[in-house]
């Protein structure tokens, strides 16, 4: 049967050539964005996140790691990674080990949910019920607001990414890290068998959007320090969500 796919946002690397004509570099790499200070925003298990004003938007600083939707119905909390790649309807996770197959280990544990939040699959974005009120999930429109206003996908990546937590083999290559404070982190992902990969190298973001059977994401990897990619993958992988204000 053929799998389903989606779109992400990941900063990173792979897919910059094909980005490269979507988008328009209207800023050179030392562009400085106006980050203007906005309120925090709260979740609905009481858990509260930075903001921050890039342009006209007004995106959460720190990834979601909420355990329910906004209507009070839990999001089921899946360890074992057989039982999450058979997973049809919304899930949650943090970030764990690889062990005893698709077996994982308890180590996905709550100690991941600061700062790197909690990896969702794409049926809980698709749930409509997982953003905090005020804030949507981000969809390709939204993503691509934020990356021309930072001057295109070739270098919006350097002024998203966290000061922290990110391998420091990149360091030297560029002078700009984080000046618009979305602080963005390499919290890695769940693949569909239920595998864990890439924490401290990769941040992946959920789009929302869909075309027919694909789903986007959108990512941010260390070995390229600039670059910010959009992508096509399974909607059973768990990845990344932060809001933007509706």
């Amino acid at each position: 049967m053929l799998q389903k796919r989606f779109f992400t946002l990941t900063l990173g690397l792979i897919g910059a050539v094909a980005l490269t004509g979507i988008y328009s570099c209207n800023k050179n790499s030392t562009t400085t964005a106006g980050v203007t200070p906005t309120p925090p925003v709260t979740d609905k298990d009481g858990n509260v996140y930075k903001t921050v004003k890039i342009g006209n938007q007004v995106w959460m600083a720190q990834p979601l790691r909420v355990t329910q939707y906004n209507d009070g119905t839990p999001i089921p909390y899946i360890v074992k990674g057989s039982a999450w790649a058979a997973a049809t309807s919304g899930a949650r996770c943090y970030y764990g080990n690889n062990v005893g197959g698709s077996d994982v280990s308890n180590a996905d544990s709550a100690k991941y949910a600061v700062p790197y939040g909690a990896l969702y699959n794409f049926a809980a974005v698709k749930s409509g019920k997982l953003a905090p009120a005020g804030y949507h999930i981000p969809d390709t429109s939204d993503f691509k607001i934020l990356i021309n206003y930072l001057g295109g996908p070739n270098i919006a990546g350097q002024f998203l990414k966290s000061a922290q937590y990110w391998r420091d083999d990149f360091d030297s290559s560029y002078s700009s890290r984080n000046n618009t404070d979305f602080t963005a982190l390499p919290s890695g992902y769940r693949n569909e068998g239920g595998y864990f990969y890439t924490l401290g190298t990769f941040s992946y973001f959920w789009s929302s959007t869909e075309i027919g059977a694909t789903m986007f994401y959108e990512y941010l990897c260390s070995n390229n320090p600039t670059i910010i990619t959009v992508n096509s993958n399974r909607k059973t992988m768990g990845l990344s969500v932060v809001c933007v204000r509706d």
